[in-house]
């Protein structure tokens, strides 16, 4: 963050704690925001949670029920799924969060009409 902001908002008259809410820390969480999720998605894959299910839980399971059945494509292509779709539900997460942060960069007519139909002139 270029140190004139933090000066501008020190010439405006705001607090140091006013100064990390509305001015450094937004700007810190647009930048870390991509790496963060990232972050989540590997450790989404890496680590084993008592309530969410991981490769380890999963990969394992996946075995056991290759073992008993021989049906090692369908299961494993399951539990590829699984992943794709915790993996794409987080990414999503990410990149709303991303958007909600950044809307200071969109035009200002995007923001409001994302989802709105033009009426067609005849």
């Amino acid at each position: 963050m270029p140190a004139g902001q933090k000066e501008a908002a020190v010439a405006l008259g705001m607090r140091p704690l006013l100064i990390y809410r509305l001015v450094i820390l937004p700007q810190a969480l647009r930048i870390g925001m991509p790496a963060y999720g990232n972050e989540m998605i590997s450790m989404m894959k890496a680590t084993s949670l008592a309530s969410t299910i991981t490769i380890m839980e999963l990969t394992g399971t996946a075995n056991t029920i290759v073992a008993r059945t021989y049906a090692p494509y369908e299961v494993f292509i399951s539990a590829a799924l699984v992943y794709l779709c915790v993996a794409w539900m987080l990414s999503r997460l990410v990149r709303a969060i991303e958007a909600r942060l950044s809307r200071h960069m969109r035009p200002a007519g995007e923001a409001q009409n994302t989802l709105r139909r033009v009426p067609a002139h005849a």
